[in-house]
């Protein structure tokens, strides 16, 4: 979850709803200090060596839709995730093997 602005203040919420619903959801809160364009181009050589898959799945097509017409469509959330879902990963990668 990004947390750059109020949105840090839903992931208790998310938490205890989920918690609620008889599961645990994880939510991690994510702080983003480079501009957005520059932070889904980042997904650039991810994408040309075809190491990110998609599946065939109606979101993942408005996803891929999305990032074909970055950055002049009129929506970007789908890539901005991806991109934020990318680095945790990474960092929970990260974190895994050093510890």
């Amino acid at each position: 979850m990004e947390a750059n602005q109020f949105q840090h203040l839903l992931a208790d919420e998310f938490t205890t709803a989920t918690r609620d619903e008889g599961f645990i959801l994880p939510v991690y809160k994510i702080l983003n200090t480079v501009a957005k364009v520059v932070r889904i181009r980042r997904l650039t050589p991810e994408l040309t060596s075809r190491n990110i898959r998609f599946r065939n799945t109606p979101g993942t097509r408005l996803l891929v839709e999305q990032m074909r017409h970055f950055p002049v469509a009129d929506h970007d959330d789908g890539p901005d995730a991806l991109e934020m879902a990318r680095r945790l990963g990474q960092r929970l990668w990260a974190e895994k093997m050093e510890g």
